[in-house]
């Protein structure tokens, strides 16, 4: 009777016949060879053997070969996040490493899809006030997003030694402001914005980064349902279980320029203590503070949507218009002319003992490819780079 591989999706006859002799059948499976060796003497087998011989999916054009990886930068929720060189361009990129059963598992590759899209309108427009896509690809195990190397790092990491100077929280505002514009003029809301989640650039202009957690499709009025966001960030009608509109990215604005300005949170607490100091209490204002820094964090700041700062249709305008930020030459900001307050070292040599042990490309334990429903669903992922 015919013999079948059992690991090959293929039925591949083996058809003995009357004298002794060897066959083989070669199977490809979308991540491994299974070749097999049998010895047959008239009807019977004399011996079979199976040999598998995993190799790593690559069907992307770019893979992790096309850049040398320097050093580990950080861990999100959803995967690793690395420094790296694409080793034909020279450019420094950082590349996010995502499980791709994990987010298969939990339902979320539409996360990851919107995040390269959005990254990817960053890069098309040339929006100066986004992190911007330089390429995403795919190996068996794992989906790769190499975007923008932030070279000063988080706006977290500014505020790790307290508030900043007021020159500073103003030019870092104007910045964030110009990227929440950019995002609702596309009919797109952040969701998720506060400082570990903007960072500075080598000329060290503050760009809205992180994605995964944007809701597109919302534009003026539109209300969304789903709650989300980082709870310190979180608005009063989030935590009251009521529906939400885009002013939700404003308000995070507030409680970002209140944490520059103050060098803390304006609402702190555990779940119902938080949860009560957003919906009801005022945050304190040192009297050190300038009286505009305090005008816009409470016009950011209310507990009603509908009287918030940004709650116009035309918001982003509405909100530059503030008295707040008088000081600033919108044009020369959106040209880059305006001097930083911060310029980050330019120096992004990495030591070798820094390069050991990242393994940024060891598949998770078990060698086992994935299946072909998981491939599936990371179908038209790989975006490669421009100058490609």
């Amino acid at each position: 009777m015919p013999m079948f591989h059992p690991y090959s999706p293929y039925l591949l006859p083996l058809v003995p016949i009357r004298r002794p002799m060897l066959a083989c059948a070669v199977v490809l499976q979308r991540s491994f060879w299974a070749f097999s060796i049998s010895t047959f003497t008239g009807n019977s087998i004399g011996l079979n053997l199976t040999f598998l011989f995993f190799f790593s999916r690559q069907d992307s054009l770019i893979s992790t070969d096309n850049f040398r990886f320097c050093r580990w930068l950080g861990q999100g929720t959803f995967g690793q996040v690395y420094q790296a060189e694409h080793k034909e361009t020279r450019k420094m990129l950082a590349i996010k490493r995502v499980d791709k059963r994990h987010y298969s598992e939990n339902n979320i590759v539409e996360m990851l899809f919107l995040e390269r899209d959005i990254l990817r309108l960053a890069r098309n427009s040339r929006n100066p006030f986004l992190v911007s896509l330089f390429c995403s690809f795919q190996s068996e195990h794992h989906a790769y997003i190499a975007m923008e190397f932030a070279a000063g790092g988080s706006l977290a990491s500014r505020l790790k030694n307290g508030a900043l100077p007021y020159e500073s929280t103003l030019f870092y505002s104007a910045c964030i402001v110009l990227g929440i514009k950019f995002l609702h003029e596309n009919h797109i809301v952040h969701r998720d914005l506060k400082p570990d989640n903007i960072v500075l650039d080598s000329a060290g202009y503050a760009k809205l980064a992180d994605f995964g957690l944007c809701k597109t499709g919302i534009d003026y009025g539109t209300e969304m349902t789903h709650p989300c966001g980082t709870k310190c960030y979180c608005t009063p009608e989030l935590f009251c279980g009521k529906s939400y509109n885009r002013t939700v990215d404003w308000w995070a604005l507030g409680v970002t320029i209140y944490e520059m300005a103050v060098g803390k949170l304006p609402f702190t607490g555990v779940d119902e203590k938080l949860s009560e100091n957003v919906r009801f209490a005022e945050p304190r204002y040192p009297p050190r503070l300038d009286k505009r820094t305090v005008a816009i964090i409470k016009a950011l700041l209310k507990k009603e949507p509908t009287l918030r700062l940004g709650a116009d249709k035309d918001d982003g305008e509405e909100v530059q218009k503030f008295c707040y930020f008088k000081p600033i030459d919108w044009k020369a900001l959106e040209d880059r002319q305006l001097p930083a307050p911060f310029i980050p070292s330019q120096d992004v040599h990495v030591a070798q003992e820094e390069q050991r042990g990242i393994g940024v490309a060891t598949p998770p334990q078990g060698m086992w490819p994935l299946p072909s429903a998981m491939h599936e669903a990371f179908a038209e992922f790989e975006e490669l780079p421009e100058a490609l």
